[in-house]
C-alpha cells in the first residue's frame, strides 16, 4: 500500500474555486425578486399611491417592498387583484422572506400563502393584510390605506 495522495493540477483548483465564486451569483437567479419603493410618510387620510406602472412591471412570484414612513408592506398580485401584507410573522413578530409561493419566517419556519393565509405553523394566524382600492380615474394605480 502506498501513501500517495492524490495530486489537483492547478487548473483543476482554480476551477473548482471559480466554481465556488460564483456559485451564490446563480443562487440569486432563482430566488423572487424585491422591487423596492420608498415614499413619504402618508398624509392625513392614510394611504399610499402606488403607480399602475410599477405593478405591471412586477414578474411572476415578485413582490413590491414599499416603506412609507415607518410603515413597511408589501403589494403582491394574487390573480387579477393587488393584495397588501405587513410582511411580519404573526407567531413572534419576525421579519418574512418573500418567497415565489408564499412566504417564509426563518425564525421558526412559519409559511404563509401567497394570499397571506398560514400554511404552516408554529404561526396560527394569517398576516395582517391591508385594504388595497383602485383609483376611479383611468390610470390603473391603487391605494394602500395603512393602519393606524
Amino acid at each position: 500500500m502506498t501513501d500517495q495522495k492524490p495530486e489537483i493540477s492547478r487548473r483543476r483548483s482554480l476551477k473548482i474555486i471559480g466554481a465556488s465564486a460564483l456559485a451564490p451569483t446563480a443562487l440569486i437567479g432563482c430566488t423572487p425578486r424585491r422591487i423596492f419603493r420608498t415614499t413619504p410618510g402618508p398624509g392625513p387620510d392614510q394611504e399610499v399611491r402606488i403607480p399602475r406602472h410599477e405593478l405591471s412591471a412586477l414578474p411572476a412570484g415578485a413582490a413590491l417592498w414599499v416603506r412609507a414612513g415607518a410603515v413597511s408592506f408589501v403589494v403582491r398580485k394574487l390573480e387579477t387583484v393587488f393584495a397588501a401584507f405587513i410582511p411580519k410573522c404573526t407567531h413572534r413578530g419576525c421579519p418574512l422572506d418573500v418567497e415565489a409561493d408564499g412566504f417564509y419566517c426563518p425564525c421558526h419556519g412559519s409559511r404563509f400563502t401567497r394570499a397571506g393565509k398560514v400554511s404552516k405553523g408554529p404561526a396560527r394566524m394569517a398576516l395582517t393584510q391591508l385594504t388595497v382600492r383602485a383609483t376611479d380615474d383611468a390610470s390603473g394605480d391603487i391605494f394602500v390605506r395603512l393602519m393606524r
